[in-house]
């Protein structure tokens, strides 16, 4: 949902965190780079349990060689303020959507409930296991892990 700078002061009052994102993309084309992060902001608008106050598409930039057998290619920033219902869903945000970087403006303290820190660790483990699934990832065991 997208909500007005005069309504963050009562999500917050309400119990709702305060957070600046940074979502980036890499494209051989700029349009490309450029038009996926609109769409993914429009994405992320229609989240419930997250709430859209600022969104700022920044200037693409030409970076050369960016990845192997990669001449050059696009390099776009989504930059966000957005308040999240609570931790876990600021967590599920940060799973779903990985940003390049995450602050989390207010409050200053949070005070979380067991379930909530608990769901928060199965969602993180859930994703683990979905890499480890298709192949990308996982978790390796050892004699020399403890």
């Amino acid at each position: 949902m997208k909500i007005e700078e005069r309504d963050v002061r009562q999500k917050l009052n309400d119990g709702w965190l305060k957070a600046w994102v940074m979502v980036e993309s890499l494209a051989t084309k700029e349009d490309v780079s450029r038009q996926s992060l609109v769409e993914l902001a429009k994405l992320i608008e229609k989240e419930q349990q997250i709430a859209v106050v600022k969104t700022e598409v920044k200037e693409s930039h030409k970076v050369e060689n960016p990845l192997p057998n990669i001449p050059e290619a696009y390099s776009t920033v989504l930059e966000l303020e957005i308040v999240a219902k609570n931790y876990g869903s600021l967590a599920r945000f940060v799973i779903n959507y990985g940003p390049s970087a995450v602050e989390i403006l207010e409050p200053k303290k949070i005070a979380i409930e067991l379930g909530e820190a608990q769901n928060v660790l199965n969602d993180i483990s859930t994703l683990v296991h979905r890499f480890a699934q298709a192949g990308v990832g996982g978790v390796v065991l050892s004699k020399g892990n403890s």
